[in-house]
């Protein structure tokens, strides 16, 4: 990897609830969120002799949301929490797991029905994650577990027998040519993996990437920097800057988007995105 070999193990996160043993809480409990330093922050990327605008949103999903409501009925639903990737710090995960749970026992006995319930939750979070981060915090309660995905149309490389084919990688180049002499390909990899840093677990993914830019994409070179990631220790917002720091260098000047969907661990989904 480029910019972030060698930075392995040296977050602030090993001195906090990741890794240790920790009581669930049984009330609402703000003091348990803890932040971590992000290790990129900077509004601007230099890539060579040329400066990109870094711009993104970090989304997280949390599935196991409850709260009580009028006598203690429990309401029950999904989570979607989002800031910016320009924050100086991250929300730990398992910081915010167990914060989120200590909404379990937490009544809101003014409130009549579960979808009042969540949502007064809701403000509880924004307020409570916008002051632990430094930024604008935005969350929104809901009760969709499934449906279409926005990245239906983005062609999985692995599966094209046309890149992997017979256990070995296979030279190839992909990408639709516009009629304005740029190529775009909206393209997917579930080899996506890396592990945490501080307790080394292992952390499993999907990359999307839609390029419009000057060259088509060269598929084994992609595929071979993401499984290049493999036994790398870093946060999931730190693979994503990453990996669209590396793009940029190839490839250049263009319209990117680059998103890591990782699989939930604790019931969050932890969801980066980077675009110019």
């Amino acid at each position: 990897m480029d910019n972030l070999q060698g930075q392995s193990g040296g977050h602030a996160a090993a001195g906090g609830v990741l890794g240790q043993r920790v009581e669930m809480p049984m009330e609402y409990t703000p003091s348990i969120l803890q932040a971590v330093p992000r290790a990129v922050h900077a509004s601007v990327l230099h890539v060579g002799d040329r400066i990109y605008p870094r711009k993104g949103v970090d989304v997280w999903q949390a599935y196991e949301i409850s709260c009580l409501y009028g006598e203690g009925i429990p309401a029950v639903g999904l989570l979607k929490m989002s800031y910016a990737a320009g924050s100086k710090v991250l929300v730990e995960s398992k910081s915010l797991k167990l914060y989120l749970n200590s909404f379990n026992n937490h009544c809101y006995s003014e409130c009549r029905t579960a979808e009042d319930a969540l949502s007064e939750m809701r403000w509880t979070v924004e307020a409570d994650l916008s002051a632990l981060l430094g930024v604008e915090v935005r969350a929104q309660p809901h009760q969709v577990k499934g449906g279409e995905s926005d990245f239906s149309d983005y062609l999985v490389l692995e599966e094209d027998e046309r890149f992997v084919s017979g256990g070995r990688l296979q030279e190839g180049v992909y990408g639709e040519k516009l009629d304005s002499g740029e190529y775009e390909f909206r393209v997917a990899t579930h080899l996506l993996r890396s592990h945490c840093p501080v307790t080394g677990q292992p952390d499993w993914g999907t990359a999307y990437v839609r390029y419009r830019c000057e060259k088509p994409l060269e598929v084994k070179g992609f595929l071979e920097y993401v499984l290049s990631m493999r036994n790398e220790h870093h946060f999931h917002e730190e693979i994503c800057d990453t990996l669209y720091e590396h793009l940029l260098g190839e490839y250049g000047p263009g319209e990117l988007m680059v998103a890591c969907a990782y699989t939930r661990r604790g019931g969050i989904e932890i969801n980066p995105i980077r675009y110019t």
